[in-house]
């Protein structure tokens, strides 16, 4: 997993471990210019575009599509499921 870097914008996906004492990072991404990118291990900007399509942009890439369907997965699933 890689360090995010001060001043950036990330989403995390996270899952309670410990009996729910510490939370536990699954997958991490960053968001900048408007698009989508994986977390790098060194903290330097990532390269790597989150896509269906590997080393192309696709509808996934991009960062409002990308928040717009987490918001809609986590209304649609209920905490704990």
């Amino acid at each position: 997993m890689g360090r995010p870097r001060v001043g950036g914008r990330y989403v995390f996906f996270l899952q309670q471990v410990h009996e729910g004492k510490d939370l536990e990072i699954l997958k991490a991404y960053e968001l900048r210019d408007g698009k989508v990118f994986k977390l790098t291990e060194d903290g330097s900007l990532g390269k790597v575009i989150l896509s269906k399509t590997p080393d192309k942009s696709d509808s996934f890439s991009n960062e409002q599509t990308f928040l717009q369907s987490v918001r809609e997965r986590a209304l649609a699933k209920p905490a704990g499921s």
